[in-house]
Formats: structure tokens, sequence, C-alpha cells
């Protein structure tokens, strides 16, 4: 009849309707996406997206257990890492087996680990698995976890504490010192405290002359970069110059030189008319950095082969370094007329 027709069709609309505005602004996401996401190419303006995740396979789900349990700091291959990783697997597994709501709140709590099957599947297309996508469910692992060391017996929930104890203050003590796994896939998205880029900004702001260009091989220091300068120099020019954050960069192998500007937060492509070039800019600093820049030789880095591009056409005056950052000064050569088309 028309009463309970409407009692069912009313709620579920209103429950859609509310689904549909918490989703908005993920669909608006994927719709800006949509066009790097299938065709593998950026366009002139775009957003954030981690096309520096490498290829994503199981041993992903892994490393997300493992710093759900103890933290991106520890190496899973590690005595600490592994052991952590199977007790709060044992101690979640134990949680969802003994679940006070019965099938049907079991099958709920699994339904909130589908988006992590969900983003695996999608990255073997595109990786974008990231660990802080899922930091919304950390908190039903933990539960889940708590579950399970109640339903234990004493002795065996004393000695668990014990362990998890131990193991969190291993943790925590490499988080203090700012280590990390060398797997660059246990913490995607995480990178070492750049050392240096105080210096460096004293050193540009002491050096720097209007009409200079500053340069980046790695995003990591375009941002530090703008705060120290924004806070500690008064040098309009230096700021303007700065807060464009010109990030350069090589899209593949055999591929020219390309430029990206950070101005603001997102990603902007320069266009190939606006290139740096010598009689234009007779002065650019270059910083060498990398996100695997905790290396003893600069000239290992891959984002190396852009200093030597722009040796091409540019002398250079000075060089220093600056903890994890190389500088230099670069000045254009006498008697330079060829532009290379990589410049």
């Amino acid at each position: 009849n028309y009463r309970g027709f409407r009692q069912i069709i009313i709620p579920g609309l209103s429950a859609h309707a509310i689904i549909f505005i918490l989703i908005t602004p993920s669909l608006l996401t994927i719709i800006s996406l949509q066009h790097y996401f299938f065709n593998f190419s950026i366009p002139f303006a775009f957003s954030e997206f981690p096309s520096w995740v490498e290829k994503i396979t199981w041993r992903n789900i892994l490393f997300t257990v493992k710093n759900f349990s103890i933290g991106y700091n520890i190496d899973l291959h590690s005595l600490p890492g592994a052991i952590s990783t199977i007790v709060y697997s044992v101690l979640f597994a134990c949680g969802l087996r003994r679940y006070p709501y019965g099938k049907k709140g079991r099958l709920l709590f699994l339904f909130l680990f589908l988006p992590v099957a969900i983003i695996l599947l999608a990255s073997q297309v595109k990786p974008f698995y990231v660990d802080r996508y899922f930091f919304y469910l950390l908190p039903f692992f933990l539960i889940g976890v708590a579950i399970g060391l109640s339903k234990t017996k004493k002795y065996i929930l004393n000695g668990a504490l014990f362990v998890v104890l131990i193991l969190n203050f291993s943790a925590l003590k490499n988080y203090h010192y700012n280590l990390l796994p060398s797997d660059y896939n246990q913490h995607i998205g995480i990178v070492e405290k750049l050392k240096g880029v105080t210096e460096l900004s004293h050193f540009i702001s002491d050096k720097f002359k209007e009409g200079d260009r500053i340069i980046h091989t790695c995003k990591k220091t375009v941002f530090p970069l703008k705060f120290y300068v924004k806070h500690y120099h008064n040098s309009f020019p230096l700021f303007a110059e700065v807060e464009k954050g010109t990030l350069a960069y090589i899209p593949g192998e055999g591929e020219n030189l390309r430029y990206i500007d950070y101005k603001g937060t997102h990603p902007r492509l320069i266009d190939i008319e606006n290139m740096y070039k010598p009689k234009v800019h007779p002065r650019v600093w270059l910083i060498l950095s990398a996100f695997s820049s905790r290396k003893a030789v600069k000239e290992n880095l891959p984002e190396y082969l852009i200093v030597e591009l722009f040796k091409n056409n540019y002398c250079i005056e000075k060089c220093k370094e600056f903890g994890d950052v190389r500088l230099y000064l670069l000045k254009s050569c006498e008697n330079t007329f060829n532009i290379p088309a990589a410049l």
C-alpha cells in the first residue's frame, strides 16, 4: 500500500542523498584526475597525484598492516617489524572472530576494508596505493586488536601487552632519530627530514640578485624554502621568486627537460616558451635534492642529470653543500648561442 511504499522509499532516498553528498568531494577529485589516470599524461593544470608510486603488489597490504601495527619507521623484515605485524594480525583476527555483534557485525567490519581492495585493484592500472588514504580505517583495526586482547587469557594478555610496549618503544626510537626503511614501498609518501634548508635560505638571501631564477630538482625543497624565506627574510624579489616554486624534471627516458611551478599548493606546467635560457636569465640557482637524498655522492642521484643539462649552457660559479642539499649558482657562459631542445 501507499503507506508501506512511503516508509520504504522516503528513507531510502534520504539515505542515498546523504551518501551522495558525502562522496561528492571524492567524485570531483576522480573527475579531475580521470584524464591522468586513464591516459597517463598530465594536463597543463593539474592537482596533486601520487605518480611517484611504484608497481603495487600484494606485499603492499603487508606493509599497510605493518604500518598500522608499529609505524612506518620500522622495516617489515626486521625482528620488531615482523613480530609486531604477526602479533597485531593475530589479535585482530581473534577480535574479528569474537566480534560481539554476530555474523552481520563481522561482515560490516570486513566491509570497512573494502576500499583497500578496490584501491589495490585500481592501482594495477595506475598506482596510487598510499597508506595515508587508509588512516580512517586505523581506529577500526585497533578496535579489532583491542577486542582480541580482551578475549585472551590473562597470562597471554599480559605477555601480549609487554611485547606491544617493547615494540612501540623501538618504533619511537626510530621515529626520534628520523630513520626509515631502505625499501621506499614501506613508507610511500613519507620522506626523511631534509637537513640544511635553513642555512640554504640564508645563503641564497645574501647572494640573491633581482632577476635571478631559483629552480628545484625535487619538490622536497620547494615548500621548506618558501617557509624559511617568508619567516626570516624581507627581500620582496627573493620572496616573489621563491613563491613560484619552480621545479625542473625529466618526464621519461630520452625526453626533454620540463618545468612546473608550485605557486600556491598545486603544480602547474610551464609553457615551453617560458623555459629558461641564458640570454634571458643570466643567473640561475639550481637546488639539487631528491626524495632519496641520503646518498654520499650526489652525482649518483637521477636528478643530477638535470644539472648536466644546465651545464650545457651555464657555467658553475659556486657549488656548496647544505646537509642533504647541494646548491649550484649557474651563470651564463660567454659566447653561448645555441640552446639544446632539452633547455
